[in-house]
């Protein structure tokens, strides 16, 4: 609210609340982002970091092809090479992981589908203002789920207050969740205005940034995690860097 406030979105937000299109739109661009990184959560705190990545590789692949498919856009022959390329990569990774990557596949479908709606929509919704939307949206399912939390004494702030002493005081908790969340919210909003400028075909080929530099990626995770598939994350990681 402040940031609308400062930056004077307060009467954009009051326009896309009249536009029931955008407003539905908005709606389910914040389920998907919800969902995303709810999996996302679950896979890095049981031990599925290898699964996150591989979906976060797999994702750019999906936002290309739903650009390609849903808004008829064309791909360059050099971007073609570069698309056969990463195919192939994941391909080795999915074949590696010995299993049908669910983690995976829910991640890179959910972040696809908000591409799309977050570019169908952009060239009419404000990213500040769309951002709050998107969160007003989600708000009442995620207090109600922290409500359940609270009363099941299940909280992290519960972890912490039944802990020895020995972590972080809560304050210090406090203060990492609101600026985890802050964080997280600067991203997007720049991603709503990339969207306004660039095909989604392009911005499903820079998402191959994030993943590729990230220190969690499968080419720098613990071969411990998952011994067997230590060779193909490396032969991906080779075809990636390729592309």
């Amino acid at each position: 609210m402040v940031a609308l406030a400062v930056t004077g979105s307060l009467g954009k937000v009051r326009a896309l609340i009249a536009d029931r299109g955008a407003l539905w739109r908005l709606a389910v661009a914040g389920a998907l982002v919800v969902v995303n990184w709810s999996v996302y959560v679950y896979a890095v705190l049981a031990g599925h970091t290898t699964d996150a990545a591989v979906g976060y590789f797999i994702n750019p692949l999906v936002t290309i092809a739903l650009g390609l498919i849903m808004l008829r856009e064309r791909v360059t022959p050099i971007q073609q090479v570069a698309l056969a390329l990463g195919v192939i990569a994941v391909i080795i990774l999915v074949i590696g992981q010995r299993a049908v990557p669910i983690v995976s596949l829910t991640l890179a479908l959910t972040f696809g589908l908000y591409s799309l709606v977050k570019k169908d929509v952009a060239a009419r919704v404000d990213p500040l203002a769309g951002m709050a939307i998107e969160t007003a949206a989600v708000s009442p399912f995620l207090l109600g789920y922290y409500a359940y939390l609270v009363a099941t004494s299940s909280t992290s702030f519960h972890a912490i207050a039944s802990s020895d002493g020995s972590g972080l005081s809560w304050p210090v908790h406090l203060a990492l969740l609101v600026g985890a969340g802050a964080l997280t919210m600067i991203p997007l909003i720049m991603f709503a205005s990339a969207a306004r400028g660039l095909t989604l075909g392009t911005m499903g080929f820079l998402q191959y940034l994030g993943p590729t530099l990230q220190p969690s990626s499968p080419c720098s995770s613990s071969t411990r995690a998952c011994p067997h598939s230590a060779g193909s994350r490396w032969a991906s990681c080779g075809w990636r860097w390729r592309a």
